[in-house]
């Protein structure tokens, strides 16, 4: 089980520098809202650099980021796939950023578990409506229903889904 805390609610951005004006012992950059598309990132950084104090400036590097949560975003990140996880915040919420740092790092698979997720006010509630649905509600024998043990079953289930935070309060579950 995983459980993950969202911290962060800023919109994911990245400060780049010229690394003809850093190696020149110069800081020139500027902070980038990646959450404008792929095209004006492009344009953001192009002006950045041509506005640099370096002459004929090609080159640039990551020096900061916010809103990426525990997400690590390297010097070299590739800025087309930043895009898509500022994208992917913008529809389905800045948790995806954790669940990418913590749980799997692939966007793709990280967006269709958070389009699986549930809300629930805690796991163990998660859990006794997970089981009074899918096990209790089939079940023919009375027995069962006396003896199943909701506890063990939590327990259980919890392997099965990672659980985040809700920063308004109660969890978001999500298989695993």
């Amino acid at each position: 089980m995983t459980t993950i805390t969202k911290t962060e609610t800023v919109s994911p951005s990245i400060y780049v520098s010229c690394l003809a004006a850093y190696n020149s012992g110069v800081l020139h950059g500027r902070w980038v809202d990646l959450t404008n598309g792929e095209d004006a990132t492009a344009t953001d950084i192009r002006e950045m650099l041509a506005t640099s104090p370096v002459a004929d400036a090609e080159e640039y590097a990551i020096h900061d980021f916010e809103g990426f949560g525990s997400y690590k975003v390297s010097e070299w990140s590739d800025v087309a796939t930043l895009v898509a996880i500022a994208e992917a915040v913008d529809e389905h919420g800045p948790f995806i950023t954790e669940y990418l740092a913590d749980v799997h790092d692939d966007l793709a698979d990280a967006i269709a578990a958070v389009d699986d997720m549930s809300e629930a006010e805690n796991f163990r509630s998660f859990s006794d409506d997970f089981a009074d649905d899918v096990i209790i509600a089939g079940a023919d024998s009375v027995t069962l229903v006396r003896y199943f043990n909701y506890d063990s079953f939590a327990r259980d289930l919890a392997y099965d889904f990672n659980i985040l935070d809700n920063p308004a309060g109660g969890v978001f579950v999500m298989p695993a």
